[in-house]
């Protein structure tokens, strides 16, 4: 892991700052590489942010590699490393409600499982999980998301407040 620290930096600056979106490409898919085996490292050198930048102008493929490279390092976050994962909750509050592809929406929702169950056990933190940007909390967001793929569902997720029946007739 020692060895990959001076090279983490440059490809997180190569991935935000796309010059070339092959060497945009090959940044990400070596931070991925890293990430498995020194994520606190990527996390310390700006990987999740990195690896959230960005994202419209790679190919869905891409996309769905980086996604799975910010699940992996949401889930091997350490408290410490809280500030980090809470900056990146608006991108990925947005990837939830706007992205078309399925696996990068299903792995958004992993990434906010993940940082829900590290960040849990702070009132600040929660509320930041709850609330991460603009509009309304990630629970109804989410309640909304999974209500509108899921056919059996749809019109329920706001009947139970209104006093209707939350259930099929």
């Amino acid at each position: 892991p020692v060895a990959f620290a001076d090279a983490i930096r440059p490809l997180c600056e190569s991935v935000k700052r796309i010059s070339y979106i092959d060497v945009a490409e090959e940044a990400l898919m070596a931070l991925g590489r890293i990430s498995r085996t020194a994520p606190s490292s990527v996390l310390r050198a700006g990987g999740l942010s990195a690896v959230l930048a960005n994202l419209a102008f790679f190919p869905t493929r891409v996309q769905q590699m980086a996604m799975e490279t910010a699940a992996t390092l949401v889930s091997k976050v350490q408290l410490k490393g809280a500030p980090t994962v809470i900056e990146s909750l608006p991108k990925l509050s947005e990837l939830l409600e706007r992205h078309v592809d399925t696996k990068v929406r299903s792995l958004a929702v992993k990434t906010f499982a993940s940082a829900t169950k590290v960040l849990a056990h702070d009132q600040a933190y929660v509320h930041a999980i709850l609330h991460p940007g603009p509009g309304s909390p990630i629970v109804s967001r989410l309640l909304r998301i999974f209500s509108e793929s899921i056919p059996h569902l749809q019109g329920t997720a706001g009947e139970s407040r209104d006093g209707g029946a939350g259930a099929p007739a």
